[in-house]
């Protein structure tokens, strides 16, 4: 990806980003201004400004100044995001209820503010749950079984830090792993790659390996030289050759067809059984067409919150999950940290173990 073009995806996403955020915000103390009957004033306008800025703001002074105390204001700033968001969604089914049921003031208030409080702190909670998935699958080209995890979209030094990594090395070590692979989007501050980060890296007992999401290209840094101050090899539109299977990562910023453009490019053999790590699902087709056989992504976050959990099916073709195409297989993590709120609702963290069995062809199984 070139420089301009990274430059100008960061700044379509904030725009965007923003853009969003001042209308919930918009919506959501517009709503509750009318029912405690407050007057839409330039007070009522600070707020919505203030609502709006606070976790943007708190974040980016939060990865320049890292102080314990800013941590804190960005915690609940990402915190007061979620608030909005449910908010917003519960705010709209009780307008589309009201159309049909009267519902006294008193009643409606008492009603809205529970359900925003509850909603929050199950999400606020279950964000902080790890699910364990195993998938087990069948591939003619591997030579023995393998055990592989994956790690997707932690996020690390936005809402989690190292001790949240802790917990999700002693889970990755509990599966036994072959190997690690971390499909992007590991950190959003280069100061977790630091050398006085190694002890809590040094917890995973296997190998690991990451390729570059967008929130690594953003930060635009040397991500080969931080990450392997803290034992991760990140391969860069590269190829890895474990002996008798291989590992290509890609970094994440391709469209599908220059992804199997690069793909024709990369000195692999396509005889050996091959994961592909690319932080995006797009470009499936064109994997399993040059031969890859197992192809690692992440980036949706199975939409994290309801109901982006469903919407996410309009902007992704693939967006959780399993998928096949002929004899290759997708897998699209729903995340194993959050963006944004600590929140999940219809989703959780992951750490995700592929049991990948060799599969003994008919012809070898007629001779035992």
């Amino acid at each position: 990806m070139t420089p301009i073009r990274r430059y100008l995806q960061f700044a379509l996403f904030g725009i965007i980003f923003f853009s969003l955020f001042f209308l919930l915000n918009l919506f959501v103390i517009w709503s509750f201004a009318d029912l405690f009957n407050i007057a839409h004033d330039w007070v009522f306008w600070c707020i919505v400004f203030i609502s709006t800025i606070i976790y943007p703001i708190t974040m980016v002074v939060d990865l320049i100044a890292h102080s314990r105390w800013v941590r804190v204001i960005s915690i609940l700033g990402s915190i007061w995001l979620g608030v909005i968001v449910e908010s917003c969604f519960i705010l709209l089914l009780y307008d589309g209820a009201s159309q049909f049921v009267h519902i006294e003031k008193r009643l409606a208030i008492l009603i809205l503010l529970t359900s925003v409080t509850v909603l929050s702190l199950y999400s606020l909670i279950a964000s902080l749950y790890i699910h364990r998935r195993t998938i087990e699958l069948p591939f003619s080209k591997l030579s023995r079984d393998l055990r592989v995890v994956q790690l997707s979209d932690l996020h690390l030094g936005s809402t989690y830090w190292l001790h949240y990594l802790s917990r999700v090395a002693h889970i990755v070590n509990s599966l036994n792993p072959d190997i690690v692979l971390i499909t992007g989007d590991f950190a959003d501050d280069v100061s977790i790659y630091q050398k006085e980060s190694l002890p809590i890296f040094s917890l995973f007992k296997a190998p690991v390996f990451m390729s570059l999401g967008n929130h690594e290209v953003y930060m635009n840094s040397n991500m080969k030289t931080l990450a392997a101050q803290v034992n991760i090899a990140v391969l860069k539109n590269e190829v890895l050759d474990r002996g008798d299977y291989q590992v290509i990562g890609i970094d994440d910023g391709y469209t599908a067809k220059e992804i199997g453009t690069l793909l024709r490019q990369l000195p692999y053999e396509k005889s050996k059984f091959t994961i592909l790590m690319h932080h995006r699902p797009i470009g499936f087709e064109e994997a399993s067409f040059e031969g890859v056989d197992l192809m690692l992504s992440g980036h949706t976050h199975q939409g994290q919150l309801f109901p982006f959990n469903f919407l996410i099916r309009l902007a992704w073709k693939r967006g959780k999950g399993l998928y096949q195409h002929g004899n290759s297989f997708l897998y699209v993590s729903p995340g194993t940290g959050t963006w944004g709120p600590p929140f999940r609702f219809g989703s959780f963290n992951e750490v995700t173990l592929f049991l990948l069995k060799a599969k003994t062809s008919d012809k070898k199984r007629s001779r035992l």
